[in-house]
């Protein structure tokens, strides 16, 4: 965990999903002052939709948009984006991991795990395998295992 801590941004939008764990969040500093920046997922581990695993993370970036287009409560993803709580933390110079609730609750990384589309990841240990959708692996667990990280993680 960086030293920062966990920072709080109520006045925000998700723009896009970028891939399954990956996405494009607009923030509103207020006085016209907004800003994009991509926020990797606390918790979650997706395949890349490039590379050896390209078509199991091209159904991982579906379900994610999906996920989001059921929150969005008639928002347009791409133009309006759908509004939502972020919360980050700096983990490197340019990276930035967080949690991003739609509608205050909906965590977007939970809700992915649970759909079969992600596996719960601490960020550290090597990552499991992908083979197919949904995960074999009952989907409970995985969101066990992803609360677990959370309660140890998570100190807002």
């Amino acid at each position: 965990m960086s030293d920062q801590g966990w920072r709080r941004y109520q006045f925000a939008k998700l723009i896009d999903m970028v891939d399954g764990d990956t996405c494009k969040v607009e923030i509103d500093h207020g006085f016209s002052l907004a800003h994009r920046v991509s926020i990797r997922l606390y918790g979650l581990s997706c395949p890349e939709i490039t590379g050896a695993d390209k078509l199991l993370g091209q159904d991982a970036l579906r379900v994610a948009r999906a996920i989001a287009w059921d929150q969005s409560v008639g928002a347009e993803l791409l133009t309006d984006g759908v509004p939502c709580l972020l919360w980050t933390w700096k983990a490197s110079f340019s990276r930035y991991v967080g949690r991003v609730l739609l509608g205050g609750t909906v965590d977007v990384a939970r809700a992915i795990i649970l759909a079969g589309y992600g596996h719960a990841w601490d960020g550290k240990t090597e990552r499991r395998p992908f083979d197919r959708f949904p995960l074999t692996a009952p989907a409970l667990e995985e969101a066990a295992a992803y609360d677990r990280l959370l309660a140890r993680d998570f100190r807002p």
